[in-house]
């Protein structure tokens, strides 16, 4: 039996995680902050805690045009109002150095993530991660006078830029479907609360396709949710037995599909992403299906298909788009802490799953695959 981890633990495994999390009451207050965070804005959290947000982060007083605090407290308003995440485009704010080292500000660009954490059904907290982009931008806006930069650091820069600004829009724009879609939801339940079980099962077969037809754009086309056993992908050339799922076995699966690889000519990278994808959705059905069955396939053209069958009580689908989109999200009955790493190891995941079990399909090419969007637009 795995004992709990003690409160004070989780508050140092927080302060110790590698990303950069602040943690603010809905009243703004800072309340939570990670070392990272600390580094990469110069302070020192006895300075920070208990003090309110942008008390401690004003705009440069120096910059005229500084958008900073208009832009985060807007994204703080709203998810504050519609209660759901909001990602901002990168956005410049700069951060004041310590007194000691002159208290001057410095140029800094970021790319931010607010996420809602609710208690009881209100918002208790709000989490914000920030990624510091600062690098990039930089890069960016000196290309034009470096003359002499290789063609493959431009290709990067390029395409840095380009997976930046699309997941901003992609995340934009299912925000704003998810706001459409939920208050249409609320109209449909309150005008036709009164009539048949049909009308309300149909209502739900709309939002599931919806979420899927969502989910599907936001993970560019990576994640297909089936409703039915005729959309999951034909089963390729068994390479190694059915492995019976228990945790003394996770070697053997995780073995099971480098090799195959390997035999295929995968480069080590490639691999090793394989590897990790196959372990994540393994221990997903021991933990929370209690076990299943894992095979490994293969194609003609040497696609490396792993399947993960479980006969558990199934997955929560509404806890999906955060856990798409949300790094280390985790809740009971859902895919649990490794989905959001197994969507960046994968080319291709397919997921039915229903009260009588769950089934998902895992496909990895032998070189990656172009994005759904450039092919969609190459088409």
């Amino acid at each position: 039996m795995v004992l709990p981890v003690p409160p004070d633990d989780f508050q140092r495994l927080f302060e110790m995680a590698p990303g950069l999390y602040l943690v603010l009451r809905p009243d703004l207050t800072i309340v939570a902050v990670s070392e990272a965070y600390l580094n990469a804005t110069m302070t020192k959290r006895d300075e920070i805690l208990g003090r309110g947000l942008f008390d401690v982060f004003p705009d440069n007083p120096d910059d005229i045009d500084a958008t900073g605090v208009n832009n985060l407290r807007s994204s703080l308003d709203r998810v504050r109002e519609d209660r759901v995440p909001h990602a901002m485009p990168v956005q410049k704010y700069d951060i004041r150095r310590p007194e000691e080292d002159g208290g001057e500000f410095e140029v800094r660009y970021w790319s931010p993530l607010n996420t809602p954490v609710f208690r009881d059904g209100e918002i208790a907290y709000i989490i914000h991660r920030v990624e510091d982009v600062t690098e990039f931008i930089r890069l960016k806006l000196q290309r034009a006078e470096q003359n002499k930069i290789s063609e493959e650091l431009r290709t990067r820069a390029d395409e840095m830029e380009a997976e930046i600004y699309l997941r901003a829009q992609q995340v934009e724009e299912a925000n704003r479907k998810l706001r459409v879609a939920n208050e249409e939801l609320a109209r449909l339940y309150e005008t036709e609360r009164l009539e048949s079980q049909e009308t309300l099962r149909r209502t739900e077969l709309w939002r599931q396709a919806f979420l899927r037809d969502v989910l599907l754009s936001v993970t560019e086309g990576k994640l297909t949710i089936c409703t039915g056993t005729g959309e999951l992908p034909v089963r390729y050339d068994v390479a190694y037995e059915p492995i019976v799922l228990v945790p003394e076995a996770l070697r053997a699966v995780r073995a099971a599909a480098g090799e195959v690889a390997d035999a295929r000519g995968y480069d080590s990278s490639r691999i090793d992403d394989l590897v990790t994808a196959v372990s994540e959705a393994t221990m997903n059905a021991i933990v929370h299906a209690g076990g299943g069955v894992s095979t490994v396939c293969v194609s003609q053209s040497g696609v490396v298909q792993v399947w993960v069958e479980d006969s558990g009580g199934g997955i929560d689908i509404g806890h999906l788009p955060q856990a798409t989109l949300e790094k280390g999200f985790t809740t009971a009955g859902s895919l649990g802490h490794g989905f959001f790493m197994i969507l960046r190891c994968i080319d291709r995941l397919y997921l039915l799953t229903g009260p009588n079990g769950t089934t998902v399909v895992l496909e990895k090419e032998k070189t990656e695959p172009e994005p759904a969007w450039l092919r969609a637009r190459s088409g």
